[in-house]
C-alpha cells in the first residue's frame, strides 16, 4: 500500500478501515518483536527511579527546611510593603 500525501489544494482521501486496521495489526507486531528489557530489568529501573525520586525530594525537603524564614519573608515581601500581613486562622498555620 502506497503512502497517502495530501495535496494543499486538495480533499482528504478517505482511508479504507479494514487497510487501517491492518496497518495498525502490522505496526504493533513489528513492536513487539523488537528486543526488550525484561520485567526484572523493568523492575531495577523502576526501583532505581524511585530511590532517585525520594533522595532528590528529601534533598530539596532540606534545603527548604533550612531557608524556610528566607523563603517566608520573601512571599510576605509584596504584603509588608503594602502595609497588610498574612491572615492566619489557626495556631499551628505559621
Amino acid at each position: 500500500m502506497k503512502p497517502i500525501r495530501l495535496q494543499p489544494n486538495r480533499k482528504p482521501i478517505m482511508v479504507d478501515p479494514a487497510d487501517a486496521i491492518g496497518l495498525a495489526r502490522a505496526a504493533v507486531t513489528e513492536r513487539a518483536e523488537l528486543p526488550g528489557m525484561s520485567l526484572m530489568e523493568h523492575l531495577d529501573e523502576l526501583r532505581r527511579r524511585i530511590v532517585h525520586s525520594a533522595l532528590y525530594l528529601g534533598a530539596g525537603f532540606l534545603v527548604a527546611w533550612i531557608f524556610r524564614d528566607k523563603f517566608v519573608a520573601f512571599i510576605q515581601a509584596p504584603l509588608n510593603h503594602i502595609g497588610k500581613s498574612l491572615v492566619f486562622t489557626h495556631p499551628m498555620d505559621p
